[in-house]
């Protein structure tokens, strides 16, 4: 399935400090880029050979061009090529309106939300803290989702373990999304610190599902579905979609490998215009001494080689100065922690009935 984040705009009520899009002041999407789309994106999909398309409403902030994501969602929804929609989105811009017609065009939610973090985090573009939104908003947002993305980087691990029970107890999503910011802003002292904070959030989850609760961290779900799958059919050809199955289609009807390579126009792949392919971008990030991490030579004798896909192509394009996609040691350091407790987590809960209902439901899931 050919996975496409739909730049409807660049724009966005926050100004979070780790955002790549920095609230850019690109124009919105307008319906002839969806027409557009519609018309072309076959082109794409014989390119990766893919059968259907996904839509994720992406920006900066989607909820800001809500118009169109009522023009564009019943002409998706119309094409039988297309085989779901969501919506990527903080949240804040909510209303019971918008909520009904997600609802009655079974639409998915993506929110993000970084609980305690959100305060330094993620400011309206104001400059005011948007915390107290996210309260204000709780029984709303709680209609569409149970769980929320929540970017973990070296300045909020110290709080890791206060941040999930927050977002578990007190926000009640039981599965909060916490997600690693896979740049390289990993330092030595850095590791050193995650090492400490990611065995206490372990610690802290295996206690609450050994206790009869489902709080467990996705972080740890994602890696541990990872580690099954890996064992099950060995190491994935891709460590993200970009360049594999994946685009981000922007409001000048360009095709790039994902959103992030889109914000900074680079790498393009299709402009559905002007009817250009770039071929030499095309050739570059398909081939597999580039972007497949099984040929990469600093994972060949990685002890996690079989379940670790080393992270977003587009920041290990730059640690390769452009010529081919290298992992970046820092997050590799991180990664490996984290199997390490994900493998501890597996061993101490593998006789646990709700444990083995956990994965079982990720797996499905995961299709």
């Amino acid at each position: 399935m050919l996975i496409t984040e739909f730049v409807i705009t660049e724009q966005c009520n926050l100004a979070c400090t780790y955002c790549y899009m920095a609230n850019k002041q690109g124009k919105f999407m307008e319906r002839e880029e969806v027409d557009l789309f519609i018309d072309k994106v076959g082109n794409i999909m014989k390119l990766y050979k893919q059968e259907k398309y996904h839509i994720s409403f992406f920006g900066g902030e989607p909820l800001l061009n809500w118009e169109l994501i009522k023009y564009a969602t019943p002409k998706f929804n119309a094409d039988p090529r297309c085989h779901s929609v969501i919506i990527i989105s903080n949240g804040l811009l909510l209303d019971e309106e918008k909520v009904k017609f997600i609802k009655d065009n079974n639409i998915g939610f993506s929110l993000s939300f970084d609980g305690l973090w959100q305060k330094e985090n993620r400011p309206l573009v104001s400059g005011k803290s948007s915390f107290d939104s996210y309260i204000e908003k709780k029984d709303l947002i709680k209609s569409l989702v149970n769980s929320s993305k929540c970017m973990v980087s070296p300045d909020n691990l110290d709080s890791l373990v206060e941040n999930h029970i927050f977002l578990t107890q007190e926000y009640g999503f039981n599965t909060p999304d916490f997600s690693l910011v896979r740049d390289d802003i990993w330092s030595p002292e850095d590791v050193i610190n995650y090492d400490t904070q990611i065995t206490k959030l372990a610690d802290h989850c295996i206690q609450r599902i050994k206790d009869g609760r489902q709080e467990i961290s996705a972080l740890f779900g994602l890696y541990i579905l990872d580690m099954v799958v890996g064992d099950q059919i060995g190491k994935r050809g891709w460590g993200c979609f970009a360049g594999k199955n994946g685009v981000g289609y922007g409001a000048e009807g360009i095709f790039y490998p994902c959103a992030r390579f889109a914000s900074g126009d680079e790498y393009g792949l299709y402009d559905a215009k002007k009817e250009i392919w770039y071929k030499g971008n095309i050739a570059f990030l398909l081939h597999p001494k580039v972007t497949n991490p099984k040929e990469y030579p600093e994972c060949q004798n990685c002890e996690l080689y079989n379940y670790c896909n080393a992270g977003c192509t587009y920041s290990e394009i730059k640690n390769g100065n452009g010529k081919r996609a290298v992992p970046i040691d820092g997050l590799c350091d991180v990664l490996k922690l984290t199997y390490r407790e994900c493998a501890r987590i597996a061993v101490e809960l593998k006789d646990v009935p709700l444990f083995k209902t956990i994965i079982e439901n990720m797996l499905r899931n995961s299709g």
